[in-house]
C-alpha cells in the first residue's frame, strides 16, 4: 500500500476537519460563539452529541485497507452528519430559519473557518477571486462578529464553490461573448486574472523573493492616455480599448536558481516579449490574442511530485487567436512559431507515485507519470493529458463471489499508457496502449521519466458515451482466464439516477467454469463523487456534503456458454446499456443435437429523442431438425418469426450493412453467443425506434440437393403502422460442383422492398466471402428499381453497373462491376470486370481486363475491354471498345501502344477511332473511320393496323371492369358471384374499359407502334353508349412508352420519362340514385310518445303522436344505426370527410411550350405529354432565329 493513496488522503482531510469541527462544538465558549453568528440565543443549553470518527482515522493509518474499513469511514462520517443536522435542527435561529439552511450554515462556517484557519494563503485567493463575501446573519437576533472565529467573509457553500472553481472558464467566455459592454467585461476579466496571478506568485508554492525576481525585465500591463486627449473622445477607440488589458512582459538574460526559492533550474539564455490579451466578441472573439517573438524556454520543481516547464519560440514576430471553439486561428501559416508547455506529476522516491487510487487492498489505478501538455503552432493547437506507467490492479476479494471465481487468485495486473486531448485539426483524440499483462499485485519499479516530449502513444478509435473513455484491445490469455481490453473513462454517469463524476478503469474477461464458458462484459473499479444540491430538497450525501460512490464496476452484461455432455449445450448472453436504456439478451440451446433454439432480441426503455416510451423486437429461430422435403428438391432446415413494436425498418442502414455481412447477424447467426454484440448492434442500427411502427415476419432456411449445395435463408417481414412495406432479405449461398471441393462459391446477401404506399420496388444485393477456384476472389453488386406509382413509372435492373455513356437515374447507387482477381496479390495483379443493365428503352453490356506486374525497377500495364448500348426499338447498336500496353522505368514511359474506337450500326455498320504508338518521348497515332456494311438502315417491319390491333383489345373480357363510385358504400349484403358468371354491373358502380396497346386522345398522330409503321389512322379515342345513348365518358390512364409510339432521338429518349400517363380506356355510367316513381310510399315518420314515472309504470299517449320534418330526418341520419356503421369508421373511412374537397390532389406531370428568351407560354398551347410537347417543339422551332426559340417546360414552372 503506497504512502501516498488518494483516496487515504483525502479522507485523512476529512478526518483531521471533521476532528476539528467536532472539538469547537464540544468546547462551550466556541459553540456558544457559532450559535451567536449564525443568529441563535447563544445561551441555549444545547449541546453537540458525541460522536466517534475513528473508523475514518484508522482507514486513513491502515497499511492495507479494504472495502471494508473505506464502508466503515463513511458510515461514521454519515453519522457524523447526521449528528450536525439534529444539532442545527435543536438551535433557535428564527422564524426565518429551516432546518436544512441552517444545517447548511452550520457546515459553511465550520468548514471555511477550517479552511481560512489550516490554508491561509488559499483562503486570501479565494476571496480576491470573489469565492467569499462578507456575511451577516439573514435571520433575527444576530450577534456581533467574533474575529476569531469568523472568516474574513462569508463564503460560498463547498459545492458551489467547487462547481464555481470547475465552471470558471465557461462564465469567462459566457461573460466575453454576452451582448452588454463586451469590452468593459474582458477589461474586468484581464484586471482579475493578472492580480490573481501576482497574488498567486506571491502566495503560493512558487514564493519569489519579490515582484523583481518574475522573469520579465519589463511588465507591462495596460496604456496610459495621451496627453490632452480626454478619455471619452480617444482618436482610436478600439486600440485603446485593446491596450487597456494587453499584459506584456520581456524575458532577457540567463535565469537559474534565483527565479523561485528553494527550487532547481536548468541555465537558459532566454530573449522573448510576450502579449496576451481577452478579445470579445465584438472584436473577433471570444478568444486570446497572442503575440509574440524570440525565444525562450525553462522548467522548474514546484514541489516532491510537481514540474513545470515551457518554450516558446519564434524566430519572427508572431500574432495568433485562440478562439472559445479551440481553433487556432495564425495570419502566416509558414512560420516557425511554436509555444510548449507542461504540467507534470513524477515519482518521488520518498512520497511514492503523483497518481494512486487505491480502492481497497491490491485494487487500485496508479500512474508513474502524469502529464497536462499544451502545444500551439500556425497550424494546430493541441492540449493532452497523458497518463504513463500506469496500471490497474483488480483483487478478487473486492468482488462478488462469481467474478470472484473467474479471476486469477492472486489477482490481476495490467500495465498500460493511455491519453486524451484536443486538437483544432482532429478534434478529441484518444491513444494508449498495454504494455503488459499479468497476475499478481506486486508493483513493478516505477517507469524512468525521460526528459523533453514524451513519444506519441498509439491512435484508439472514438468511443461513445459521456466524457472520455477509451478501449485499448488486449486479447492475452494468462491460464485459463483470457483478457479482452482495458476500458478507460473519466466523466459524467447517471447512478441510480444522480449524476457522479467518475473515474473507471475495467477489462472484459472469459474464462471456463466446469460445463461452462463465462464472459463478463466490463469489471473493474470506479470512484464517483457528487454535491447533493440541499437548495433544491436533496438529502445529505453519504458524508454529507458530498456523496461518494466507490467500489467495483457492473458488468454491461455476461454470457454464458455450456455443454453438458450431450444432453444441453449451448448458452446466452445478458446485456444492458444505461446510456440508451436498453436490454438485451441472446439465446442458443441444442437439445440431444436434435434441435437448436436460437432467439435474440432487445428492449428499449425510453425513445431515442429521451421522450417517454418503450420499443422491442424478439428474433427466434429453430434448426437442425430433421430436414423436412419441400418438393422440387428443396427441404426446410430451420424456421423462425420476428415481431417488432415500435421499431420501423431502415433500409439505408441495411444497403450499407450488406458489404460487411450484416445479413448474417439476423438471419440464422451461426454463433450467436459469440456474436452477441454484433447482433444487438445490428438490431439497434436496422431497426430504430419509432412509435407507431410495427413488424411481423417469418423466417425460413431452405436447401437443395443431397447432400446440400445450395442454401437460402430468407426472412419476410412485413411493416404496418405509419407504413405499408414488404421487406425480403435473404442470403443465398452455392457451393459447386461439391461442399469438399467447392471450385465455385458463391455467397449473394440481398435485400428486397416492397412500399406498398409508394408503389415501388427495391432489389439490392451484393457478393460476399466469394470465389473461384479456391482462390479468385469474385465481388460485385446489383440493384433493381421500379415504379408503378402514376407519373413516375420507371425500371430499371443493373448488375455491376452502366454503360459510361449511360446517365443514371437519380438516387440510383453506384455499383461495383462483377469482378473476379485473378491473382491472390497485388503483384502481378489480373482483374476482369464486367457489367448488365436493362432499362426501358436500352439494353447495357461490357466487360473489361486489367494486368499489371512489376520487378527489378520495370512495371508493365494491360488493358482490354468494351461497352455496348443497346436500342431495341428501332434497333440501335454502340459499342466502345480499347486496349493498351504499356512498359516504364519507374515512372518513365518506355514504350506504349493503344487502340480505341467505337462500332455503330447495325446498317451502315460503320468503325472509327485511333491507334497511337508511343516510345520514349516519341508518339504517332493512326486515326480511321470506315464503313464495314453498307447501306441503308434495316428496312422497316410490316405496317400495322393499328385500329385493329385496338379492337381486339377491347373485345377481350379483362378489358372490361366494373367499379364502385366513390364514396358510396352499399346498404345491403350482396351474394357472391359464382365462377364463369358473365360481367355484372353494379346498381352503385360504373363501367370500366381500358387497355395498354396504344394510348388515346393523343396531341398528336402516332409515328410507330412498336418500331413498326402505322398503316391507317394515327389518333384514337372512344366513346360509350348505353341502350343508344351516348353516356359522359371520363378518361383512365395508364403508363406507356413514349418511345414506342413517337419518333425520337437517342438524346430524346434519354432526356424524356421512360413511362408517362396516357389515356388508355374510358369509365362511363352514373352514380345517381334513381326511385320509379310508382314504386314509392309517402309516409310520414312519427314518434308514439311512452311516459314512464318511477315506479316502472308506463302510460302511452294514443293522440299525442310527434311527426319529424324533412330536414331533421337528414340532421339525424348521421347518428343512425347505418350513420355509426362500423365501415364508417375504419381504414381510410374514419379520415373521410364528404362535404370538403381535397387539400392535396396529385396530378400526372404535364408539360407547355415556352419562349426561350422570356419563358412565357404560348397562348395556343396546352398542357400534354412530354412526347407530345416535344413534337410541337421541334416544328416551332423549325428555320427561327436563335432567340425566338422555344423550350419545354413543366407547368408547375410556367410563369403566368
Amino acid at each position: 500500500m503506497s504512502a501516498n493513496s488518494l483516496l487515504q488522503g483525502l479522507f485523512g482531510e476529512l478526518a483531521e476537519l471533521h476532528v476539528a469541527a467536532r472539538d469547537l462544538l464540544a468546547d462551550d465558549d466556541l459553540r456558544r460563539s457559532i450559535i451567536r453568528d449564525l443568529g441563535g440565543d447563544p445561551t441555549s443549553a444545547v449541546q453537540f452529541p458525541p460522536t466517534t470518527l475513528d473508523s475514518v482515522v484508522a482507514y486513513r493509518d491502515a497499511s492495507e485497507p479494504g472495502l471494508e474499513s473505506l464502508f466503515a469511514a463513511i458510515q461514521d462520517l454519515r453519522s457524523f452528519h447526521e449528528a450536525l443536522s439534529a444539532f442545527a435542527e435543536a438551535l433557535d435561529l428564527g422564524t426565518n430559519a429551516a432546518v436544512e439552511e441552517g444545517y447548511r450554515l452550520l457546515l459553511d462556517v465550520l468548514g471555511w473557518n477550517l479552511i481560512r484557519q489550516r490554508y491561509p494563503k488559499l483562503y486570501f485567493i479565494m476571496q480576491l477571486f470573489s469565492f467569499a463575501e462578507d456575511i451577516t446573519s439573514p435571520f433575527a437576533g444576530a450577534a456581533e462578529k467574533d474575529e476569531d472565529l469568523r472568516p474574513w467573509g462569508h463564503p460560498l457553500p463547498l459545492p458551489t464553490t467547487l462547481d464555481r472553481v470547475i465552471s470558471g472558464g465557461a462564465e469567462l467566455w459566457h461573460y466575453l461573448s454576452s451582448d452588454v459592454n463586451e469590452a468593459e467585461a474582458a477589461r474586468r476579466f484581464s484586471d482579475l486574472i493578472v492580480l490573481g496571478a501576482l497574488a498567486g506568485v506571491k502566495l503560493g508554492g512558487m514564493k519569489y523573493r519579490s515582484l523583481r525576481d518574475i522573469p520579465g525585465d519589463n511588465i507591462i500591463y495596460g496604456l496610459d492616455r495621451v496627453p490632452g486627449v480626454a478619455p471619452s473622445d480617444p482618436p482610436t477607440p478600439v486600440a485603446d480599448e485593446t491596450q487597456q488589458r494587453m499584459f506584456t512582459i520581456n524575458f532577457v538574460g540567463t535565469h537559474q536558481n534565483a527565479i523561485i526559492e528553494g527550487t532547481e533550474s536548468d541555465a537558459r539564455q532566454n530573449n522573448l516579449v510576450l502579449s496576451l490579451a481577452l478579445v470579445p466578441k465584438s472584436q473577433g472573439g471570444p478568444g486570446l490574442f497572442i503575440s509574440c517573438g524570440g525565444g525562450a524556454e525553462g522548467s522548474w520543481k514546484l514541489s516532491d511530485h510537481w514540474y513545470l516547464s515551457a518554450e516558446l519560440q519564434s524566430a519572427g514576430a508572431v500574432s495568433a487567436l485562440i478562439g472559445a471553439d479551440f481553433q487556432f486561428h495564425a495570419p502566416d501559416e509558414t512560420s516557425d512559431f511554436r509555444a510548449v508547455f507542461a504540467f507534470e506529476g513524477r515519482v518521488d522516491p520518498n512520497g511514492g507515485k503523483p497518481f494512486n487510487l487505491e480502492i481497497a487492498t491490491n485494487t487500485a489505478i496508479t500512474a508513474d507519470l502524469l502529464r497536462i501538455e499544451g502545444t500551439l503552432t500556425p497550424k494546430d493547437a493541441q492540449l493532452r493529458l497523458q497518463m504513463l506507467g500506469a496500471s490497474a490492479t483488480l483483487s478478487p476479494d473486492s468482488f462478488d463471489n462469481f467474478i470472484a471465481k473467474i479471476l486469477p487468485r492472486d489477482g490481476l495486473r495490467m500495465e498500460f499508457d493511455a491519453g486524451v486531448g484536443f486538437a483544432a485539426v482532429r478534434g478529441r483524440f484518444l491513444e494508449g496502449q498495454i504494455r503488459s499483462a499479468g497476475t499478481g499485485s506486486t508493483p513493478k519499479p516505477p517507469m524512468p521519466v525521460q526528459p523533453g516530449m514524451p513519444p506519441s502513444l498509439p491512435p484508439l478509435p472514438p468511443e461513445t458515451g459521456p466524457g472520455f473513455g477509451l478501449t485499448i484491445p488486449l486479447g492475452k490469455s494468462l491460464g485459463a482466464l483470457l483478457l479482452h481490453n482495458l476500458q478507460l473513462r473519466l466523466g459524467a454517469e447517471d447512478v441510480d439516477g444522480k449524476r457522479y463524476t467518475l473515474i473507471q478503469a475495467a477489462t472484459s474477461v472469459s474464462t471456463r467454469l466446469g460445463p461452462m464458458v463465462a464472459r463478463i462484459d466490463r469489471v473493474g473499479l470506479k470512484f464517483g463523487v457528487r454535491f447533493p444540491d440541499r437548495d433544491a430538497g436533496e438529502k445529505p450525501g453519504n458524508v454529507g456534503f458530498a456523496d461518494i460512490d466507490v467500489g467495483a464496476v457492473v458488468p454491461n452484461g455476461v454470457a454464458l456458454a455450456i455443454d453438458a455432455k450431450g444432453i444441453v449445450s449451448g448458452g446466452g448472453f445478458l446485456f444492458h446499456d444505461k446510456a440508451q436504456q436498453v436490454y438485451a439478451g441472446v439465446m442458443q440451446l441444442s437439445f440431444k443435437e436434435r434441435i437448436t433454439v436460437k432467439a435474440f432480441g432487445l428492449i428499449a426503455t425510453q425513445m431515442p429523442d429521451g421522450s417517454k416510451g418503450f420499443s422491442l423486437i424478439v428474433f427466434i429461430t429453430a434448426e437442425d431438425f430433421q430436414p423436412i422435403p419441400m418438393g422440387m428438391g428443396a427441404t426446410l432446415r430451420g424456421i423462425g418469426g420476428m415481431i417488432a413494436i415500435n421499431r420501423t425498418f431502415d433500409a439505408e442502414a441495411m444497403r450499407a450493412g450488406l458489404r460487411n455481412k450484416t445479413l448474417a447477424t439476423l438471419l440464422f447467426p451461426q454463433d450467436p453467443i459469440r456474436s452477441a454484440p454484433e447482433i444487438i448492434r445490428s438490431l439497434i442500427t436496422i431497426f430504430p425506434a419509432e412509435e407507431g411502427c410495427y413488424l411481423v415476419g417469418v423466417l425460413m432456411k431452405l436447401g437443395w440437393f443431397s447432400p446440400t449445395l445450395v442454401h437460402l435463408d430468407i426472412a419476410v417481414m412485413i411493416e404496418l403502422g405509419k407504413r405499408m412495406r414488404l421487406v425480403v432479405l435473404g442470403m443465398i449461398s452455392a457451393l459447386l460442383p461439391t461442399r469438399e471441393n467447392d471450385l465455385l462459391r458463391l455467397n449473394m446477401d440481398a435485400l428486397g422492398l416492397i412500399n406498398l404506399d409508394r408503389q415501388s420496388v427495391a432489389i439490392d444485393a451484393v457478393l460476399v466471402d466469394s470465389r473461384l477456384a479456391h482462390k479468385f476472389v469474385l465481388t460485385g453488386e446489383m440493384a433493381l428499381r421500379a415504379s408503378m406509382l402514376p407519373g413516375q413509372r420507371n425500371f430499371v435492373l443493373a448488375v455491376g453497373g452502366f454503360n459510361p455513356r449511360f446517365a443514371p437515374p437519380e438516387n440510383f447507387p453506384t455499383l461495383q462491376r462483377i469482378t473476379i482477381a485473378l491473382a491472390s496479390g497485388n503483384n502481378p495483379r489480373l482483374t476482369c470486370a464486367a457489367y448488365f443493365a436493362i432499362t426501358s428503352n436500352t439494353i447495357q453490356f461490357g466487360a473489361r481486363a486489367q494486368l499489371y506486374a512489376a520487378a527489378f525497377g520495370f512495371s508493365i500495364e494491360g488493358d482490354v475491354g468494351f461497352d455496348v448500348l443497346i436500342h431495341p426499338l428501332p434497333f440501335h447498336l454502340i459499342a466502345d471498345f480499347g486496349a493498351a500496353v504499356q512498359l516504364k522505368r519507374g515512372s518513365r514511359n518506355l514504350f506504349k501502344l493503344s487502340v480505341n474506337g467505337t462500332l455503330e450500326g447495325p446498317r451502315p455498320l460503320r468503325i472509327s477511332g485511333k491507334a497511337s504508338f508511343e516510345i520514349f518521348w516519341c508518339d504517332f497515332t493512326i486515326r480511321f473511320d470506315k464503313t464495314l456494311v453498307s447501306g441503308e438502315k434495316p428496312p422497316q417491319p410490316p405496317t400495322v393496323d393499328v385500329l385493329a390491333e385496338l379492337r381486339r383489345a377491347l373485345a377481350v373480357p379483362e378489358a372490361w371492369s366494373t367499379q364502385i363510385a366513390p364514396h358510396r358504400q352499399h346498404g345491403v349484403a350482396l351474394r357472391k358471384i359464382t365462377a364463369g358468371t358473365r360481367l355484372l354491373l353494379d346498381p352503385l358502380g360504373n363501367l370500366v374499359v381500358k387497355q395498354q396497346i396504344v394510348p388515346l386522345n393523343t396531341a398528336r398522330d402516332l409515328d410507330t407502334f412498336g418500331g413498326a409503321p402505322i398503316a391507317g389512322v394515327r389518333r384514337f379515342w372512344l366513346d360509350a353508349q348505353l341502350q343508344g345513348v351516348a353516356q359522359e365518358v371520363i378518361s383512365v390512364q395508364e403508363a406507356f412508352a413514349p418511345a414506342q409510339f413517337f419518333a425520337m432521338t437517342d438524346d430524346e429518349k434519354l432526356a424524356s420519362p421512360s413511362f408517362e400517363e396516357m389515356d388508355a380506356g374510358v369509365t362511363f355510367g352514373s352514380d345517381a340514385i334513381a326511385i320509379d316513381e310508382g314504386a314509392s310510399l309517402f309516409v310520414p315518420v312519427e314518434y308514439e310518445t311512452i311516459v314512464i314515472d318511477e315506479q316502472g309504470e308506463t302510460t302511452t299517449e294514443e293522440n299525442d303522436h310527434y311527426v319529424l320534418v324533412a330536414h331533421r330526418l337528414f340532421e339525424q341520419v348521421c347518428f343512425s344505426a347505418l350513420g355509426t356503421a362500423p365501415i364508417r369508421s375504419v381504414g381510410s373511412a374514419r379520415f373521410r370527410s364528404p362535404g370538403l374537397s381535397p387539400a392535396v390532389e396529385m396530378r400526372s406531370a404535364r408539360f407547355l411550350i415556352a419562349s426561350v428568351a422570356e419563358g412565357v407560354t404560348s397562348p395556343t398551347a396546352q398542357p400534354a405529354t412530354f412526347a407530345e410537347t416535344l413534337a410541337a417543339v421541334r416544328s416551332r422551332n423549325r428555320g427561327v432565329t436563335t432567340d425566338a426559340l422555344w423550350q419545354i417546360q413543366p407547368v408547375h414552372e410556367t410563369a403566368g
